[in-house]
C-alpha cells in the first residue's frame, strides 16, 4: 500500500475494485453525514465509509421544505434516520418570448417580461410533503454535506417506499457493513497497470504511429482496389455497350431488309388449296389459248368428198354457162369457187 495505509485506504488506482464505486448507493441520511473526506480525493468528490469510496448517493424520504436561492432551489429531506439533508437543483432561465426592453415599474425595478427561473422537468411537481426517490452527487457546502440533484421520482405508494427500505437495509448490510480487502496480487496489478499508464507515453506514442502507419497502407490498398473495380466496371461496361450496338445494327439489317423483301403471297388453307390450283390451271389454259395461233379447221373425209364433189358441180355448171352465152369468161364460176372454197376451209 501506499501512505494512505495508514488511514486503511487503498491507493487511488484500486478504488474501481471497490462495490461502491460508480454506484448509487443507497443510504440513510445520517450515514451521508458519517461519511468523511480525504484531501487526496477531494479533487474526485470521493468520501469514504471505512474504506469504501463513495461518490454517488439515493436517498428516500419526505420533503420538509422547499428554499429558493438565485440559481438554484434547496429542498430538505428528512429520511427518519435522525437527520435531514439538502438538496440543490440548479435553476435554468427559459429563453425570453418578447425580445422588447422591459420596462421598470413606479419602484424602479425591471419586471416587465423577464422568465421566472425553472427547475428540470421532473423536480416540477416536487413539494412540501412530497415522498421522493432522489438520486444526485456528494458536495460539501459550509461544512455539511449536502446531494447535487440528478435525478427525482415522486414515490405514489406506500409499497414503494417501503420496498426501498428493504433495499437500502440490504445494501447497507451486504456492503456497508462488509469489509472491502484486497489481496496483494490485485494490488501489485493495479499498481502495473497505472505505472503501464502513466510511463508507458513512449509506447503509446510507437503504437499510435504504427496504427497510423498501418491506416495509411490501408486507405492506399483500399484506393488501388476502387480504382481496379472502376476499370474493370468501365471495361465490362464498354463491353456491354459494344454488344447493345452490334445487337441493335443487327436489328435495323433485319428491319431493313423485312422493309425491301417484296410481299409474300397470302398463305392459303388446305381445304382452299384445291381450288386455288384449279384457278390457276384454268388462267394458264385461257393465257395459253390466246396466245396460240388460230387452227385450221379439219375435216373429214365425208366433208371433203362433200367439198369436192361441190366444186366439180360448181366448174360444170360455170361451164354451161358460158356455153350458152358463147363467152369464155368463167367469172361467175370462179368467183363461187373462191366462196365455196373459204366456206369449205379451202384456205388450209
Amino acid at each position: 500500500m501506499t501512505s494512505d495505509s495508514s488511514a486503511g485506504l487503498y491507493p487511488r488506482y484500486c478504488l474501481h475494485l471497490s462495490p461502491t464505486f460508480n454506484t448509487w448507493c443507497l443510504l440513510h441520511a445520517s450515514d451521508i453525514h458519517a461519511l468523511k473526506s480525504v484531501p487526496e480525493y477531494e479533487v474526485q468528490n470521493f468520501y469514504f465509509h471505512n474504506n469504501l469510496p463513495i461518490k454517488w448517493a439515493r436517498i428516500v424520504g419526505i420533503v420538509v421544505a422547499v428554499d429558493d436561492f438565485p440559481g438554484r432551489r434547496i429542498y430538505t429531506v428528512d429520511d427518519s434516520s435522525g437527520a435531514c439533508i439538502e438538496c440543490v437543483v440548479v435553476l435554468k432561465t427559459p429563453p425570453l418570448l418578447d425580445t422588447s426592453a422591459p420596462k421598470p415599474d413606479t419602484a424602479g425595478w425591471f419586471n416587465g417580461n423577464r422568465p421566472q427561473p425553472q427547475p428540470p422537468a421532473d423536480c416540477l411537481d416536487v413539494d412540501v410533503g412530497s415522498v421522493v426517490d432522489l438520486k444526485g452527487g456528494l458536495a460539501t457546502f459550509r461544512e455539511e454535506k449536502q446531494i447535487k440533484i440528478e435525478k427525482v421520482r415522486i414515490i405514489r405508494s406506500t409499497e414503494q417506499e417501503v420496498a426501498l427500505w428493504e433495499r437500502r437495509t440490504r445494501f447497507r448490510n451486504d456492503v456497508l457493513l462488509q469489509p472491502w480487502v484486497l489481496s496483494e496480487k490485485q494490488i501489485r496489478k493495479c499498481k502495473k497497470e497505472e505505472t503501464r499508464d502513466t510511463t508507458g507515453n513512449d509506447g503509446d506514442e510507437k503504437q499510435r504511429k504504427k496504427e497510423k502507419r498501418r491506416e495509411h497502407r490501408r486507405k492506399i490498398e483500399e484506393e488501388m482496389r476502387q480504382k481496379t473495380d472502376a476499370a474493370a466496371a468501365a471495361a465490362a461496361a464498354a463491353a456491354a455497350a459494344a454488344a447493345a450496338a452490334k445487337e441493335d445494327r443487327y436489328r435495323v439489317h433485319k428491319l431493313r431488309k423485312e422493309v425491301e423483301r417484296p410481299p409474300m403471297p397470302f398463305l392459303t388453307s388446305a381445304a382452299a388449296d384445291p381450288i386455288a390450283e384449279g384457278d390457276r390451271y384454268r388462267v394458264h389454259k385461257l393465257r395459253k389459248e390466246t396466245e396460240r395461233p388460230p387452227k385450221t379447221i379439219s375435216h373429214s373425209a365425208a366433208a371433203d368428198s362433200t367439198a369436192k364433189d361441190d366444186r366439180y358441180r360448181v366448174h360444170k355448171l360455170g361451164n354451161l354457162r358460158v356455153n350458152n352465152s358463147g363467152r369464155r369468161t368463167g367469172a361467175s364460176g370462179g368467183l363461187l369457187r373462191q366462196v365455196l372454197d373459204r366456206s369449205t376451209g379451202g384456205g388450209m
